[in-house]
């Protein structure tokens, strides 16, 4: 699975009394930090051996001890974040990161969107679609669908395509045909 290239931080960060009460070497750190398990961890774990160079570098720290130190200090202020250290290695996890930093758009847009329960995919279930609208019904659908072919031909319709916006847009302006009612002289 490829990695994201980006780290999502909500805005109440800013107003969070906990982290502004961090020094912003502090707050560095920890924005620092997330990005790296972005980059190495698993579902915002990591397992850290040392005397872990890239932390080293990524945290500010001098050495391995100063990580250790620096971890809970940061795991002191967030809940969401825990440090342990077993049999010489350290376990970083943040809880909940498949929530906060996994992009989960298609179910987010799927709750907000309204989804056909017949979904139209060819041009000729369009069509039959079309012919069996009662909305469509005084339109004679096949004399406007060589009507719109006509027009597309000329200039005036370069660049333009015949999409199923463009027929439901031509098609709601068209004329509708009506049967000739029988008069009473008839």
């Amino acid at each position: 699975m490829k990695k994201k290239e980006y780290v999502k931080i909500w805005n109440e960060l800013l107003t969070d009394v906990k982290f502004q009460n961090l020094t912003l070497a502090q707050q560095a750190q920890f924005l620092n930090l997330l990005i790296f398990v972005n980059m190495y961890g698993a579902g915002g774990a990591l397992i850290i051996t040392p005397p872990a160079p890239l932390l080293l570098s990524a945290l500010r720290c001098k050495d391995y001890p100063s990580i250790i130190q620096t971890l809970k200090k940061i795991s002191e202020v967030f809940k969401g974040f825990s440090c342990s250290c077993n049999d010489g290695y350290l376990v970083i996890a943040f809880k909940n990161w498949h929530k906060y930093q996994v992009d989960n758009s298609v179910e987010r847009v799927r709750k907000h969107r309204y989804l056909a329960v017949t979904k139209v995919t060819t041009y000729e279930d369009f069509i039959t679609t079309l012919k069996a609208n009662e909305a469509y019904k005084g339109i004679d659908i096949d004399n406007q669908l060589l009507k719109m072919d006509a027009w597309l031909s000329t200039p005036a319709a370069i660049g333009r395509k015949k999409t199923h916006r463009f027929i439901l847009n031509w098609l709601n302006k068209a004329e509708k045909t009506f049967d000739k009612v029988k008069s009473w002289r008839d």
